[in-house]
């Protein structure tokens, strides 16, 4: 009769709840990741002005706006669920020549675009801001903000400016305050697929060609245009869908 030792019967049993527990961990995992799965998307390039972005398959592009800043025309895209009016996303596209930029803009003008954004949200008292945060990877900054619609509710806002050789891209992602963690992933996949193409991508190599005077002044115009211009034409549209609803 072969006797077996206790330390190894509990070294044994051990192993086995250990396997136990990793493949229980392994089935846990993948149903809250089924819950929180990626949602399919469609990709949209627009080949004019050098970017790709995936939309879910069930938000419907709406058509094509202009935005006027001072008498130049800048293009926007608008894109959301086709029965509700949130989340909702606007992209917005401006070449750096309306800012008499000759090239692609300085890292100096970056940081002078940024500055003046932070100084926007931090004086505009009808804005709560969140948070704010700069990837110098990928040349995004992001800015996330609070502010009130009449009839509507607390909206929130993810504000990017992703700066690129040729264009500034202002995408705007809003959604209702409290629905902002459900549809986390949906806002993460959305704005985190947003890429300017090879060639329209900031280059850190690229010769130096714009104009000498790239200071505050021109960062306060980026400025006003993403964070201001896109954000009032974005309310005034929802305001017009909310209205038009109510009145339907």
């Amino acid at each position: 009769m072969i006797m077996t030792d206790a330390n190894e019967v509990r070294r044994r049993d051990k192993a086995i709840t250990d396997v136990n527990r990793f493949f229980c961990v392994i089935l846990i995992s993948a149903a809250f990741g089924s819950a929180a799965a990626t949602p399919e998307t469609a990709t949209y390039h627009n080949q004019d002005y050098g970017f790709t972005i995936e939309i879910p398959c069930d938000w419907v592009h709406l058509p094509e706006d202009t935005v006027y800043e001072e008498g130049v025309a800048y293009p926007t895209w608008k894109f959301e669920p086709k029965d509700t009016s949130f989340p909702a996303l606007n992209v917005l596209v401006s070449d750096y020549k309306a800012f008499g930029i000759a090239g692609q803009i300085t890292e100096r003008g970056i940081q002078a675009a940024i500055d003046s954004a932070r100084l926007m949200g931090a004086k505009d008292s009808d804005v709560e801001v969140i948070a704010s945060s700069y990837d110098p990877n990928t040349k995004t900054y992001t800015q996330v903000i609070d502010f009130q619609i009449q009839d509507v509710g607390t909206i929130r806002s993810a504000n990017m400016m992703v700066f690129g050789r040729y264009f500034l891209a202002g995408l705007t992602y809003m959604d209702l305050v409290d629905d902002w963690s459900s549809s986390a992933h949906i806002r993460e996949t959305v704005l985190g697929s947003f890429v300017f193409d090879a060639g329209y991508r900031y280059d850190p190599h690229a010769p130096d060609d714009s104009a000498a005077a790239q200071g505050r002044a021109i960062g306060r115009l980026f400025g006003r245009l993403v964070f201001a211009v896109l954000l009032v034409s974005t309310i005034m549209a929802v305001l017009r869908r909310c209205i038009g609803r109510h009145r339907a």
